[in-house]
């Protein structure tokens, strides 16, 4: 039983293993990357939510995206860097800093996502419906194991 639990468990983390880097390679390395983007679509989001706002500050970004400001305003300086996004100060508290996505940053954004929608829909027609159904509920399943054994350790 030992070695059948030990190939199980080689096949598993290779298979998440192979996932990841699946995903990873779904990522727009041409443009920007990965992180980069999800920093974008948030900025692109936070916008569309919040239209009478000028843009969003890295706390807002932080927030929506529940990661730390520090790695939200690094990847927000990269795209500033890039021409993707401008600073712009608030009027009435100069401490106050709003991102704004620029035109270029728009074009880029919608290009990576209907990229990502195509390739998407190609995935659907070609595994078709029932077999992703059982792929997402298969991966569901594994994730919200892994988050209960983390949970019952203490993690």
């Amino acid at each position: 039983i030992a070695l059948k639990e030990n190939i199980l468990a080689v096949e598993l983390l290779s298979s998440m293993r192979d996932l990841h880097r699946t995903w990873m390679d779904l990522a727009p390395k041409n443009i920007i990357n990965k992180s980069c983007f999800f920093a974008l679509k948030k900025i692109v989001e936070f916008k569309e939510d919040n239209p009478d706002k000028i843009g969003a500050t890295v706390k807002d970004l932080a927030k929506q995206s529940e990661r730390t400001p520090a790695s939200i305003s690094q990847r927000v300086t990269a795209l500033e860097n890039m021409g993707l996004v401008e600073r712009i100060s608030d009027k009435n508290d100069r401490r106050v800093v709003y991102f704004v996505v620029t035109g270029r940053g728009l074009e880029i954004y919608e290009k990576i996502t209907r990229e990502f929608e195509n390739f998407v829909d190609t995935l659907i027609e070609r595994l078709g419906e029932e077999e992703i159904k059982k792929t997402t509920e298969h991966i569901k399943n594994l994730c919200r194991t892994v988050k209960d054994i983390k949970n019952e350790k203490g993690r």
